[in-house]
């Protein structure tokens, strides 16, 4: 996506900063970015958003884990 953008608009700056999704939604409200990436909450006021990806969350375990070769669906796990 970066280099899509970078292709099309070769004189935008882009500075990538590694934050939590709580700090981007400070920061997009105090203006210090102009742009977030991050995990879909309600954006609030005064904040646009648009999905980019819609992906699936998986639970991963160890091949030796009494549950990884099993039938039971995790969903009835308590």
């Amino acid at each position: 996506m970066l280099k899509m953008f970078r292709d099309r608009y070769p004189q935008a700056q882009l500075t990538l900063h590694e934050i939590t999704s709580a700090q981007q939604w400070q920061a997009l409200h105090e203006g210090t970015i102009h742009i977030g990436f991050v995990r879909y909450t309600e954006p609030g006021k005064h904040i646009d958003h648009r999905p980019l990806v819609n992906e699936s969350l998986v639970a991963v375990l160890s091949e030796q884990h009494h549950l990884a070769h099993s039938s039971t669906d995790l969903l009835f796990l308590s």
